[in-house]
């Protein structure tokens, strides 16, 4: 299962807008809004006759910006969601204050059934 690949084509329509969507973590030149994409654990979730049914792949999408960017991690939540994702929560929002940017981080767990 590649949550990236399924992330990045359910995001398209923030990408349109110019908002710089990565694979990666907090690129400190690129001082722009920008969102991040980093792939968590895959799992096996249920299995029988010894093979795979369910798999489930976690990721974490985190906002970069310098101002507050709530509307926007509405739309990533609708968006993600609605690519068969189930959120998973987002921890407190964490302003780096050194550097002026808000991290804003939310999880998704996808799911995906194997055939046999």
């Amino acid at each position: 299962m590649d949550v990236i690949e399924t992330a990045y084509k359910a995001l398209e329509p923030i990408r349109e807008r110019g908002i710089q969507v990565q694979e990666g973590w907090y690129d400190e030149h690129y001082k722009n809004l920008h969102i991040t994409l980093w792939p968590l654990t895959e799992t096996p979730e249920a299995s029988s006759d010894d093979g795979l049914e369910v798999e489930t792949a976690g990721l974490q999408v985190t906002i970069f910006s310098t101002t507050e960017q709530e509307s926007l991690r509405q739309e990533i939540k609708q968006l993600l969601t609605g690519a068969g994702a189930a959120y998973q929560g987002t921890d407190q929002q964490q302003t780096r204050i050194e550097a002026g940017v808000y991290i804003r981080p939310l999880r998704f767990l996808f799911y995906e059934e194997r055939s046999q």
